[in-house]
């Protein structure tokens, strides 16, 4: 592993950090995600070949006004808890040096579930013919299965924790997380003013390589560091009404948020590393 990877799970600052405009790419599958440095950024207005259908486990059809109805918030169990921190730690250990630990335990991951809005969730099977996996498949409330990468889905939970949202959106299709304006889609491309985020395909796939980043008025604009600061106070409003603090404190709170973000930047990244002499050229330039 790069001391680059290493640099951004720990926390550290990485001189000349850029981020990947999400998009499909077609040809190999991602690479091992301990294996590949941070992307640089990426940008194209080329309209790119959405990924092949998936096939969608068969769930109970949701209703139109059981889908927009927000559940109330749900406190994080110390199980949860205990879990998603294992979970944090494995894949810490897993990525960074001397790179000896064993692949992290996805049951830690779903640890707690079914639990509020997300009412299933499992991994996606071998025989399931689900290209580019390992992922999981969920539902929020009776929604439609979605599919997320194992770091997406951990950022979800994370994002989930404090309680509220996560709901559905009917109208876009999309996912809000902790608060009103907050989409999972827009949070994990980390966009921009000025910048929506589309999916490529079907809905159901929220995998990093089914993102589109294109100029555009977005419905929700708040950003990542909005939603860092928005998650850590209503962590840190009920912590010790859960009687969390132990297992859990708001300053461990956060730095697993900051993480989770990271591992999702990373896994992202490993898919689109490529040799520079083995495709056409692209154009490359950096944001601040």
């Amino acid at each position: 592993m790069s001391d680059t990877t290493s640099a951004l799970l720990l926390g550290h600052s990485v001189s000349g950090d850029r981020r990947e405009v999400f998009e499909h790419r077609t040809g190999s599958p991602p690479g091992h995600l301990k294996r590949h440095p941070h992307m640089p950024t990426i940008r194209t207005k080329t309209k790119t070949k959405a990924p092949p259908p998936l096939p969608i486990p068969a769930q109970p059809k949701a209703t139109q006004k059981a889908r927009k109805v927000r559940q109330q918030a749900t406190p994080p169990t110390p199980e949860m808890v205990v879990g998603l921190v294992a979970y944090f730690d494995e894949v810490v250990a897993y990525l960074c040096p001397p790179n000896t630990a064993p692949t992290p335990d996805t049951r830690h991951l779903l640890a707690g579930l079914p639990c509020g809005p997300i009412t299933f969730a499992r991994p996606v099977a071998e025989d399931e013919g689900v290209p580019e996996a390992p992922a999981i498949w969920f539902t929020i409330d009776k929604g439609n299965p979605r599919i997320l990468t194992h770091a997406g889905f951990f950022l979800l939970r994370v994002l989930s924790l404090p309680g509220g949202l996560p709901y559905e959106r009917e109208a876009s299709h999309g996912i809000e997380v902790l608060e009103p304006g907050f989409t999972l889609t827009r949070l994990m491309a980390d966009a921009d003013d000025g910048e929506v985020v589309r999916l490529q395909g079907k809905h159901v796939d929220l995998r990093p390589w089914c993102l589109s980043i294109e100029p555009g008025r977005p419905s929700g604009r708040r950003q990542r560091r909005d939603a860092i600061e928005c998650a850590v106070r209503r962590y840190g409003d009920h912590v010790e009404e859960w009687g969390l603090t132990a297992l859990l404190p708001p300053e461990g709170y956060e730095a697993m948020l900051k993480g989770a973000f990271r591992m999702f930047d990373v896994e992202h990244a490993m898919h689109f590393l490529r040799p520079l002499g083995g495709e056409e050229a692209r154009s490359i330039g950096s944001k601040p």
